[in-house]
């Protein structure tokens, strides 16, 4: 699972008009490679080692992959259900309030934004899975135990680009229950062609 805030726009913030802040929920025990560059260094991104794949990743031209959740719904209370993405709406325009149109500090944001660890009243969760575990899952952040091992936020990223194609990366991962931090920065390449 994931937990996306995604804003393209120049109209907030002039500066940066993609960005993108993600939580990878996932089950700790599952190997995972933290950001770095892979495919012949095309691809920049965390990579799951069990499928292959990632949440969050980007290359060198701008073109940017990521993950979201799609449920099957089976009520309808389930349908009209507040998603745990747009707790983050309210607090990020907190932030722009608090910084204006100059550089954003991400890595603070993502504090801010993606640690949030206050739950849902259970009577506003979708009813998709078990009361007991849908209410560990309706934060931000997240951090649970069930029956197959601990499960929750095991990175958090956030990617974002510049009007002027430079692209700042980074990513907080966990690794033997320690928090590690990475950042990668690089210019967009134009396609000459």
């Amino acid at each position: 699972m994931a937990c996306n805030y995604l804003r393209i726009t120049d109209q907030y913030i002039p500066i940066y008009p993609f960005l993108i802040f993600l939580n990878r929920d996932e089950f700790h025990h599952r190997p995972t490679e933290a950001l770095h560059w892979w495919e012949n260094g095309n691809i920049l991104g965390g990579r799951d080692v069990t499928a292959g794949g990632t949440w969050l990743a980007s290359n060198r031209q701008g073109r940017v992959a990521f993950v979201t959740n799609v449920r099957q719904l089976t009520s309808l209370s389930a349908v009209f259900a507040k998603s745990r993405g747009s707790k983050i709406g309210a607090r990020f325009r907190d932030c722009l309030n608090q910084y204006g149109d100059g550089e954003l500090p991400v890595t603070e944001m993502i504090d801010k934004l993606m640690g949030n660890t206050v739950k849902d009243d259970l009577s506003k969760l979708p009813q998709i899975y078990p009361p007991e575990f849908e209410y560990q899952l309706s934060s931000v952040f997240v951090d649970t135990v069930s029956v197959k091992g601990r499960y929750g936020t095991s990175s958090t990223s956030a990617l974002a680009v510049k009007a002027s194609g430079e692209v700042f990366f980074y990513e907080k991962y966990l690794e033997n229950d320690m928090w590690i931090e990475h950042t990668e920065a690089y210019l967009i390449e134009k396609n000459e062609k």
